[in-house]
């Protein structure tokens, strides 16, 4: 139908033209699954978002404060302390042991042949190094399996006599009495004037009496001496 010109321009047709693509239920359907697929991303999102600040939460609640954080240092310090500790205690223990072993003894005397020095059930604390030995020092020996301790009053060389009526002699000079007592010989000792050689010593007991010395085994070798006393402990009765 034809129209006048005066009317104006044309208007395009309702009617599409060949090759116009329609808007269809396809068309806004993919509109609306795309906006879909956004909205779930966003809320997977924001639900991981809110998993990592509840485990992050619980995180930080379960974390050690500065208070537990210090008692566990102190803690760590105090067992630290304490094994270095046992650990110097074991090294002492094995030095003293070590040192006992080869450097010292303890010996306890029984019997009253050291009385009134040292009586029976005291310790006397030697030294196993032994050079060499003085008049007067006291010393713990062995002969015949016996081990005993005694006082040496003469030294290699000397000639020692003890007689019958209770003296002793060193070298022709008479001793003092030791502790007021006299020393007799004894029958199955040594004979006398008595002169000792190298690496001998003659030892008697304080309290002679019926005590077993060089009276009755004869000199005492220097290889037979196992310590010098240098202290005494008196235990007695205990």
């Amino acid at each position: 139908m034809a129209r006048d010109r005066a009317a104006g321009p044309d208007v395009p047709a309702a009617v599409p033209r060949a090759g116009d693509s329609v808007p269809g239920p396809a068309r806004a359907s993919g509109a609306r699954g795309a906006w879909l697929a956004g909205w779930e991303v966003a809320m997977a999102a924001t639900e991981w978002d809110e998993v990592w600040l509840s485990e992050f939460a619980e995180s930080v609640n379960l974390a050690p404060t500065a208070k537990a954080i210090a008692r566990r240092k102190a803690r760590r310090d105090a067992r630290s302390t304490l094994t270095g500790a046992i650990a110097k205690l074991l090294v002492f223990a094995l030095a003293i042991g070590v040192l006992f072993t080869w450097a010292f003894g303890l010996f306890r005397i029984t019997g009253s042949g050291m009385e009134p020095t040292a009586g029976d059930g005291d310790l006397a604390l030697t030294s196993r190094v032994v050079q060499s030995l003085q008049a007067d020092d006291v010393v713990v020996y062995q002969v015949d399996g016996e081990q005993t301790v005694g006082r040496v009053i003469a030294q290699p060389g000397d000639t020692v006599e003890v007689t019958q009526d209770g003296e002793i002699k060193i070298n022709g000079g008479l001793q003092p009495l030791e502790y007021g007592l006299k020393t007799f010989p004894q029958p199955s000792g040594p004979s006398y004037p008595l002169t000792l050689g190298a690496g001998e010593f003659y030892v008697l007991a304080d309290g002679r009496g019926s005590a077993r010395d060089s009276r009755t085994y004869g000199p005492i070798g220097i290889s037979e001496v196992e310590g010098k006393v240098v202290a005494l402990l008196r235990l007695r009765g205990i």
